[in-house]
């Protein structure tokens, strides 16, 4: 006789695996949301050269709702008071997700797993509805909205990775063979520009260029 498909269930665990929730129901919908946002920042030397930092980062969110269900309907492990099972995973779930970091200083970060799902974040919110209750008041079921938010260094470039924006501040290490006027051609496509570049970098001489030394190109426009 086959045995039945083992079925992935969805957890959530906190940074260390230390703690899991396990979702007994595993979600309807799952949904992931990819966002791009880019930042320039500026550094001024103190020879005056601008060194433009510019980062691409790669956002992504994901929602889904669970249902955690305590009418027995569900097999429940072996022992569990069905009275307290809701109030219990909730409260779990709550500890995984939305707790405070006092290490970190920041809330905590989990990992969710599902099938070939991965995902490491940190929560937004849990919205908790509870739509069944025993007799006595205690919950047997409750349906969680739970949203995550992932940051994750996409690229994090200077412009000496072929980068040729006229607006970044550009970084060449010196070979041998190479001259200023002939970097200056190409990065602006200028060679006359090497005055200005040799007075942003202190130079002493533009002829005393040494193989790996490194010579950085502000954003600088023919003139």
């Amino acid at each position: 006789m086959a045995s039945n498909p083992k079925i992935d269930l969805l957890t959530i665990s906190d940074k260390n695996g230390e703690n899991t929730f396990t979702a007994l129901i595993n979600p309807d919908k799952f949904s992931i949301k990819y966002s791009t946002a880019e930042e320039k920042k500026v550094k001024k030397f103190i020879t005056g050269l601008n060194f433009v930092r510019k980062t691409v980062t790669l956002t992504s969110k994901i929602s889904f709702s669970l249902t955690i269900e305590g009418t027995g309907a569900i097999p429940l492990p072996k022992g569990t008071d069905k009275s307290k099972y809701v109030t219990d995973q909730v409260e779990k779930l709550k500890k995984i997700a939305v707790e405070y970091d006092k290490d970190d200083h920041a809330l905590n970060t989990v990992k969710i797993e599902w099938g070939k799902t991965s995902f490491e974040g940190q929560a937004e919110g849990l919205d908790i509805n509870y739509t069944l209750f025993n007799a006595e008041g205690a919950p047997l079921r409750a349906e969680v909205s739970c949203n995550f938010s992932a940051y994750q260094p996409w690229k994090d470039f200077y412009s000496e990775l072929d980068q040729n924006s006229p607006d970044l501040t550009h970084v060449r290490t010196v070979k041998a063979g190479d001259t200023l006027p002939l970097l200056c051609h190409k990065v602006y496509k200028d060679a006359s520009l090497y005055v200005q570049v040799a007075r942003s970098n202190n130079l002493k001489s533009v002829m005393a260029l040494q193989p790996g030394q490194r010579i950085y190109f502000p954003p600088l426009k023919n003139q």
